[in-house]
């Protein structure tokens, strides 16, 4: 896992058995606005990964394919790969 500084382009870059992914984190009180979602997207695009959104929700962490925006378990992280 590759954690980029300060939030730019992406938060997380996430690598393994030759499976790799983006990650976008945001908080319960955070907003991901219509241009930063169509960036993102574009750069998932580019880069040939699927990008996620972790949204903090209290003390749970949701996660959500940004591209169809499909809740899943983080057990099943690997499956969207």
């Amino acid at each position: 896992m590759i954690r980029a500084a300060q939030s730019k382009p992406i938060d997380l870059v996430c690598m393994r058995d030759g499976k790799s992914f983006l990650i976008e984190c945001k908080t319960d009180r955070s907003f991901l606005g219509k241009d930063r979602k169509k960036e993102l997207l574009g750069l998932a695009e580019q880069a040939g990964m699927p990008i996620i959104l972790a949204k903090r929700k209290r003390r749970r962490v949701e996660l959500t394919n940004l591209a169809d925006g499909k809740m899943f378990d983080p057990k099943n992280l690997t499956a969207i790969l």
